[in-house]
């Protein structure tokens, strides 16, 4: 597996002033990071831009590190059938950016939907729409040799059954998973392992994410999410929280994934400091696989 981590991990740190985007690069590459994956944050936005795709392409090349993947947002409900189809060229224009940053993976949202309104009825109610747009960007990347993603994300498609229904549905060789180790919680909750077991098979790429976890109000809530039924986050530094980052990846190897691990942290900590413990972290973790 291969450790490094997305701009938006690093985007604290570009916030502040202390990187921008080229700076995120170079500050990995001085980690010894075997790869940066790409989130248009802070400014970036590649489609009114193109050219700095290649000028990213080009900056990775120079320090050896892996441009792992593009990924953006996107989303294919509540749209007029004219939306539907601007949306979808859209998203195909963004695959042409991924392209010229020469990367062979690109996720994609799909739909987002408060939790209120995430019950099964709808996703039921949605999941033709979802399930067209990704089969024909998916038939669009497989041109150019690139595999498309979505990811566990957005409350309406974040459960594994639903990820793994779509998944199943668009039935494209070159249409996997983005397993993202954090937001499985919000809906899988203590069966948030399990749910990366179960979609590990089909992972083309791993977001590592972690959080703290409380089953009581915590004296200070600062940096707290209550998640309902009792139960309370903070994001963590990976494989410092209580989600089980060690069992996950074993987890992801059992399935045979052997592919990048990204960073997103979401802290209050100095995201560079977080995200160099994170890194490390993770190399501990596979260190301690291998023996």
């Amino acid at each position: 597996m291969k450790v490094g981590a997305s701009t938006y991990s690093l985007l604290g740190a570009v916030k502040a002033g202390a990187l921008d985007i080229p700076g995120v690069f170079d500050w990995l590459a001085e980690q010894g990071a075997e790869h940066v994956e790409i989130v248009p944050v802070a400014g970036l936005a590649l489609e009114q831009t193109p050219e700095l795709a290649d000028d990213l392409a080009v900056k990775a090349r120079e320090l050896s590190l892996d441009i792992s993947c593009y990924t953006f947002g996107a989303s294919f409900i509540d749209l007029t059938a004219e939306q539907f189809e601007a949306e979808v060229h859209r998203v195909e224009a963004q695959v042409d950016l991924a392209v010229r940053l020469g990367t062979r993976l690109v996720r994609h949202d799909v739909a987002s939907r408060p939790a209120e309104q995430a019950d099964d009825a709808q996703f039921e109610r949605d999941l033709r729409a979802l399930v067209e747009a990704c089969g024909r960007i998916a038939d669009y990347a497989s041109r150019y040799g690139i595999t498309t993603m979505i990811e566990n994300h957005g409350m309406h498609v974040q459960g594994a059954e639903r990820v793994l229904r779509l998944h199943r549905d668009v039935a494209r060789d070159n249409f996997r998973l983005l397993v993202d180790t954090g937001n499985f919680f919000a809906v899988e909750l203590q069966n948030t392992l399990g749910a990366i077991a179960r979609c590990a098979p089909f992972a083309a790429m791993v977001h590592i994410k972690d959080h703290h976890i409380r089953t009581s109000p915590p004296e200070d809530p600062a940096g707290w999410r209550d998640r309902g039924r009792g139960i309370f986050t903070r994001a963590a530094i990976a494989a410092e929280g209580d989600l089980g980052i060690a069992e996950a990846i074993r987890s992801l190897q059992a399935a045979g994934y052997d592919g990048y691990l990204s960073l997103e942290y979401e802290g209050t900590q100095e995201a560079r400091y977080a995200n160099q413990r994170g890194m490390d972290n993770l190399r501990s973790i596979l260190r301690e696989a291998q023996q």
